[in-house]
């Protein structure tokens, strides 16, 4: 996480854990932002959703638009970033729900007992509930997208994440 509201949110984090109290009301800002993003769905679409037109024009996106799953331009950079803030002490309302309701979609389109997503889910397919257990992997726009992405996040913050929203290691079925 480097650039984006996720990555100036982990920026902002780290400052306030070294003690750097200005950079508290940037923190917080951001926190709310992000959250609010989350808990604010487009229609029967999550709050993160774009339409085509306004992907930019170097990015292949689906006509219907799309969700991205990735760290650096899909909801995980800011499960990531919410998750690290809970676990350092740092919380807005609506934070945790918001850190279950992320967790929850990516585990619902997630491939399977792998942890690969497809690298985003188009609008058509929002629509039609296809759960990434029928997406096969596959090549260019909708190449998986794989937990090491998630780069500097610690491991335990992100279990903690998927484990607030009911994933078990054990169970097979989607949490409910």
């Amino acid at each position: 996480m480097i650039n984006g509201l996720a990555g100036i949110g982990r920026v902002l984090l780290a400052a306030v854990t070294a003690c750097h109290p200005a950079a508290e009301r940037g923190l917080t800002a951001a926190l709310e932002a992000l959250t609010k993003m989350i808990m604010s769905p487009r229609g029967t679409r999550p709050g993160w959703w774009l339409p085509a037109a306004m992907h930019p024009p170097t990015v292949k996106s689906d006509l219907s638009g799309s969700a991205a799953t990735g760290m650096a331009h899909g909801i995980a950079g800011p499960l990531a970033c919410l998750a690290a803030a809970s676990t350092g002490g740092w919380s807005v309302p609506c934070q945790d729900a918001a850190i279950r309701h992320a967790a929850r979609w990516l585990l619902d389109w997630k491939a399977g007992e792998t942890w690969q997503w497809p690298s985003s889910v188009s609008g058509a397919e929002l629509d039609a509930s296809e759960a990434a257990s029928a997406i096969t992997a596959a090549s260019g726009p909708n190449r998986p997208s794989a937990i090491p992405r998630l780069g500097a996040v610690p491991h335990s913050e992100l279990t903690r994440a998927v484990s607030s929203a009911g994933w078990k290691p054990t169970s097979r079925a989607r949490p409910g």
